[in-house]
Formats: structure tokens, C-alpha cells, sequence
């Protein structure tokens, strides 16, 4: 004799499939941007004796990757480390900011050089961290905004701050993910390119 199913059985059994299909969606979706974050930085191979271009490459992935409107990367200073240079900038204002500088620990991307701790911040205006003088003066409102530490051979030298995700949307966990990824490979490109140079003289 066949067992009749539990009333409500059915549905709740529909129901679960449809929790499991989601989380299984969610996580190819997360994979596939992993491996569209290695695809970028693997790009930047083509072009490692080129230190600038490296930095530029990385800083344009990250950006398309996480849907960010503009976008830097700071490296510390070769005579003061204490200083750090933008060296690489992309967005609306990004001819104003190129060869600024800030100390070690001020603002959020000087506060993530100095702890080596990557940070998402939802409401810069909030955080008591930002710099707003800064965005002031080029006249570029900044509403949320990504930054993650960039290593040179295990050596922190720098970050990459991304700024206002597209569609009024907020950065995520990740966008971390890939954005540390680019980091780290553009960290070691930078050290490749950097002795490919030194052995070219």
C-alpha cells in the first residue's frame, strides 16, 4: 500500500530545492567573477615592463569588475614611505588628483596603508576617517567607497581605493575578493617589473 505525503510535504520540499538552487547560483556568480578578477590580472602580464601600465591595467580591471565610477592607487613614496602618491587615477577628476599626496594614516586609504586591513564604507560622509577636504577641493562628491591594501614581495607599498559603485548600489563583500585579487597579482607584477627594468639598464 502506497504511503500517502505529509500534507504541506510537497511544498516544503519545493521550497528547499529553490533555497539550494539560489545558493548554488550565488556561488557560481561569485566564481565567475574570481575568475574574471584572475582574467584581469593576468592581462597585466602583457605589459610588466611598463610599471605604469601595469598600475593603470589594475586600477581599470578593478574598477569594471566592482562597478566603480573612479578609482586610485597610492604608492608610498621612494624617499619618504611615510607619503603616499597618487599614481594611478581613473574617473571624472582623475587629471587633478594624479601626483597628489597624503601622510600615512590620514584619511581612509592612508589609514589602510597603515593597518594593512581592507575596508568597505558604505557612507564616507559618516566615517570620521575621510578626508573631505580632499574631495572638496576637486570638487568630486564621493558617497561609498572600497579600499584594500597592495603588497609588494610581502611588503605593504600601497592600496587601491575604489569610489561610488554604479547604480547607487554599495560595495560588498566580493568586491573585495576581487579587488584584493588584482591587488596582490599587481603587487608581484610591479616587483617583476621593477627588476625587469633594473636588469634592462
Amino acid at each position: 500500500m502506497l504511503e500517502q505525503a505529509e500534507p504541506g510535504g510537497l511544498e516544503r520540499r519545493v521550497t528547499e530545492l529553490q533555497r539550494d538552487k539560489e545558493v548554488l547560483l550565488d556561488r557560481l556568480q561569485a566564481d565567475r567573477a574570481r575568475i574574471a578578477a584572475l582574467q584581469k590580472a593576468l592581462d597585466m602580464v602583457n605589459d610588466l615592463k611598463n610599471v605604469q601600465r601595469v598600475l593603470d591595467c589594475a586600477l581599470q580591471g578593478a574598477m569594471e569588475l566592482t562597478g566603480a565610477e573612479a578609482g586610485s592607487i597610492l604608492l608610498a613614496n621612494k624617499e619618504d614611505p611615510n607619503v603616499l602618491e597618487f599614481v594611478s587615477v581613473k574617473g571624472k577628476k582623475a587629471a587633478e588628483l594624479v601626483g597628489r599626496t597624503i601622510r600615512l594614516g590620514e584619511g581612509i586609504a592612508g589609514w589602510v596603508a597603515e593597518q594593512g586591513i581592507a575596508q568597505i564604507v558604505p557612507d564616507a560622509a559618516k566615517d570620521e576617517r575621510f578626508q573631505a577636504s580632499l574631495a572638496d577641493q576637486i570638487d568630486y562628491p564621493v558617497n561609498n567607497l572600497l579600499c584594500v591594501p597592495l603588497r609588494k614581495a610581502g611588503t605593504l607599498v600601497g592600496v587601491l581605493e575604489l569610489l561610488n559603485k554604479a547604480a547607487g548600489r554599495g560595495f560588498i563583500a566580493l568586491d573585495v575578493d576581487m579587488a584584493e585579487t588584482i591587488a596582490s597579482q599587481a603587487g608581484r607584477l610591479i616587483h617583476v617589473a621593477e627588476n625587469l627594468a633594473v636588469g634592462a639598464d
